[in-house]
């Protein structure tokens, strides 16, 4: 007999459904409890993936395969123990609660063989968990002319590599155990809190699986040597490339973040128009309505051509969340791209056919404009120039003082006259507003008194 608390159960069950892509419970695969002197080892297995963990502790020396459903069934989150054993025909799971007995009786079932794990396994930088999490997300959940359902973790230049057709993610910096480019299986395991909260990360391949070790876990890939992945490399070009650029403050960004939630969009995905004409505008607007809204980025800069564009809005704003705040464009048509502490970001943009156009009677949302100013750090032309300037008089203490005053007092007329402006605009607005009510309202007067004529 076995025995864990419904807790555990809860737990190991959570992290195996995430780590192996279990959709569907009638084909989920049983998880074996094999018991030893050691500690006790919790397997499941896939054509593709294999999970295992080691609980310490002592536990008798058998081996019980557990049908995943039984497991749902006595999964909770009290410490109650629950006792695992095996008759000539059932799987028991036996437990109380709140006095009562329960037991669930399955019959006996197998299960496949864990694969044999790397014998030597490298220590790799713990931030990997992060990197896949990421490249996951940015997998597609099917395949076709390429394995872009797979994750290509290449050996020769330490980078991992995913795509799902519309977008690409490239990250560089980690040293793997091999020389070549393994594609592998993208799996959720590395959102689950036993690899997030991982301290020491560890990976080693044979010839047909990757292991990767963190903490009491060990996750295996099978290694797919037949299909294709595109070159992304190809996709993204270098930032001097770009003819428009746009610079997010890290204030405009958490802004964005915040206020996009707010959008009147109809999913997560609806276009949105990206303006570059002057201030750094986003605009939407619900499906058959006149009435636009805007997210203005006043802290934030573009250089270059002017520009407007329709994007996934789901696309912007996961940019800005892996922490991109220069996105560079070529044009309208081309996609965007971010390259930043060695990782790449490339995205394709929408049709430009239906883009917003301004509209002063749009709902704005506006950035605050702070009094002191951090653009986002950029080398900016004037440092690439080869001519020198002359240079400037030095200033005095008093005249910088007197200029401080001057500017102070000019930003807090600004900020007021900024304020004035905006309470007319809401003025004119709730006025317009209430002269289409007394419109509508003599409409529908003069249409009662026809029908009582």
């Amino acid at each position: 007999m076995i025995e864990l608390t419904r807790k555990q159960i809860r737990l190991l069950r959570a992290t195996i459904r995430q780590a192996l892509n279990i959709r569907s419970v009638p084909r989920a695969p049983p998880v074996m409890f094999q018991g030893t002197a050691e500690g006790l080892l919790v397997q499941a297995v896939t054509d593709e993936l294999a999970i295992q963990c080691r609980l310490p502790g002592v536990f008798t020396a058998e081996c019980i395969a557990v049908p995943y459903d039984a497991l749902m069934k006595a999964e909770a989150r009290s410490d109650m123990p629950v006792r695992i054993s095996v008759d000539q025909a059932h799987v028991l799971l036996r437990w109380d609660h709140a006095g009562v007995p329960y037991d669930v009786r399955s019959p006996i079932v197998e299960t496949a063989v864990m694969p044999d794990a790397a014998e030597t396994l490298k220590t790799i930088s713990s931030s990997f968990i992060r990197a896949m999490t990421d490249a996951v997300d940015t997998s597609a959940t099917e395949s076709g002319r390429y394995a872009l359902s797979k994750v290509c973790l290449s050996g020769t230049d330490g980078r991992i590599i995913a795509s799902d057709g519309r977008q690409a993610l490239l990250q560089e910096g980690f040293e793997f155990p091999w020389t070549d480019e393994l594609l592998v299986p993208a799996t959720r395991a590395f959102t689950a809190q036993p690899f997030k909260a991982a301290d020491t990360v560890m990976s080693g391949c044979t010839d047909d699986w990757v292991s990767v070790n963190a903490g009491d876990w060990t996750l295996q890939l099978r290694i797919d040597r037949e299909s294709r992945f595109p070159m992304v490399d190809d996709l993204i070009p270098a930032t001097d490339e770009a003819t428009t650029s746009v610079f997010l403050s890290d204030d405009d960004a958490a802004f964005l973040l915040n206020a996009a939630k707010r959008l009147p969009t109809r999913t997560k995905s609806d276009p949105v128009t990206m303006d570059l004409n002057g201030a750094v505008t986003i605009r939407t607007r619900e499906q058959d309505s006149t009435e636009a809204t805007e997210i203005i980025l006043n802290t934030s800069t573009r250089t270059g051509e002017e520009l407007r564009f329709n994007t996934d809005s789901a696309m912007l704003l996961r940019a800005v969340r892996l922490g991109f705040h220069a996105i560079h464009f070529r044009s309208s048509e081309s996609p965007a791209f971010c390259r930043a502490n060695g990782r790449s970001f490339v995205w394709a943009l929408c049709s430009s056919n239906d883009v917003i156009e301004a509209n002063s009677d749009a709902v704005r949302m506006e950035s605050p404009v702070s009094s002191v100013h951090h653009p986002p750090n950029r080398i900016s032309s004037s440092m690439t120039s080869t001519k020198h300037k002359p240079r400037s008089k030095p200033t005095t203490s008093d005249d910088t003082i007197t200029v401080l005053t001057k500017a102070e007092a000019l930003r807090d007329s600004l900020s007021r006259t900024l304020a004035d402006v905006r309470e007319l605009i809401s003025t004119i607005k709730r006025d317009r507003k209430q002269n289409r009510l007394v419109q509508s309202t003599l409409r529908s007067l003069r249409q009662l008194e026809n029908i009582g004529s």
